[in-house]
């Protein structure tokens, strides 16, 4: 990217955060430095702007201004997608958020960048352990992310059909992202491809999606079932700090035993072994595997492999 676009790109962040208002396509010409005079090469570059801000995940928000007739669309940025609150992540948790980003990776980012606004990088620049998995990145992923997280609805085109939704949340099988959500148009929720959608999505203000009851439909499977291969029961060990968690991301677990200092003993089906795997992982050590025994082992040897390869590459335990 030119300096000259860079810059312009920071002066159209700043101008759409500190107004009190959105701003029209005109007023955008005339504050932010940088953009032809003409007005179709304006709206070229504009557009050109606006994606490769939605594709760093920073959305920009589309309203009608009041008191326009005819309706004038304005543009905004608000401080909640710009910015974020600290999560004051300790030491050991942005060691864990290192490793993730080292072993997974989305395809054309920058896997350290999230981590430098964190804190920084444990263990200096670069990506210390062998990548497990480089994950395909679609233009419309970051503005999905952003639109999950921040309960906004989205706008689309999909199989030539405009379409609004309400996001409930991204899944990545079988090599393919797909979006999970409530089609405001069809009445029910639907799974969406993500790489059939295009680079233009158009997200609602924070908060805009509304929330709908579970019905079982499309795309609300989890990771660990979508094979139709043989049923595997793994028994976990939840402890009181994210049972409440577990029990809300594990629906359909059996509940062997519930403890009366919150703590649980589950019982998981499930067809794919390696996405449970990382799922136990993302709670690090208040979930254990209890049975079967080749799970345990597995999982201990999968972490050992890891764990070695990051001290053979830094040099340090």
């Amino acid at each position: 990217m030119s300096s000259k676009k860079l810059e312009r790109q920071l002066n159209l962040i700043a101008a759409l955060m500190e107004g009190p208002r959105a701003l029209r396509a005109e007023e955008i010409h005339r504050r932010v430095e940088g953009y032809p005079e003409s007005g179709e090469a304006f709206h070229r570059a504009f557009e050109r702007d606006k994606d490769d801000l939605r594709a760093m995940g920073l959305p920009i928000l589309m309203e009608d201004l009041p008191g326009a007739d005819p309706p004038v669309v304005g543009y905004r940025i608000t401080d909640a997608d710009y910015g974020m609150d600290d999560p004051e992540l300790n030491t050991d948790e942005l060691a864990a958020l290192h490793l993730a980003t080292s072993i997974v990776r989305l395809r054309g980012l920058d896997d350290d960048s999230g981590l430098w606004k964190l804190g920084g990088v444990a263990g200096g620049a670069g990506s210390p352990v062998s990548l497990s998995a480089e994950v395909p990145t679609p233009a419309a992923l970051l503005p999905l992310f952003s639109a999950v997280s921040g309960r906004a609805t989205a706008g689309f085109v999909y199989r030539d059909a405009e379409r609004l939704v309400d996001p409930e949340r991204l899944e990545y099988r079988r090599g393919r992202w797909y979006l999970a959500a409530f089609d405001r148009a069809k009445g029910e929720r639907r799974s969406f491809r993500v790489d059939r959608m295009g680079d233009r999505i158009e997200l609602g203000a924070p908060g805009s999606a509304a929330p709908h009851e579970p019905t079982g439909g499309p795309g609300t499977g989890q990771p660990w079932t979508y094979d139709d291969g043989p049923a595997e029961e793994v028994t976990l060990e939840v402890d009181s700090v994210v049972a409440p968690v577990v029990r809300l991301e594990l629906p359909d677990a059996e509940v062997l035993a519930e403890r009366s200092d919150g703590s649980l003993r589950l019982r998981v089906r499930l067809t794919r072994w390696e996405p449970f795997r990382s799922y136990v992982l993302s709670h690090l050590d208040h979930v254990e595997v209890i049975e079967p025994a080749w799970a345990r082992t597995d999982l201990t040897h999968w972490v050992s492999t890891v764990l070695d390869s990051l001290i053979a590459t830094e040099g340090r335990p």
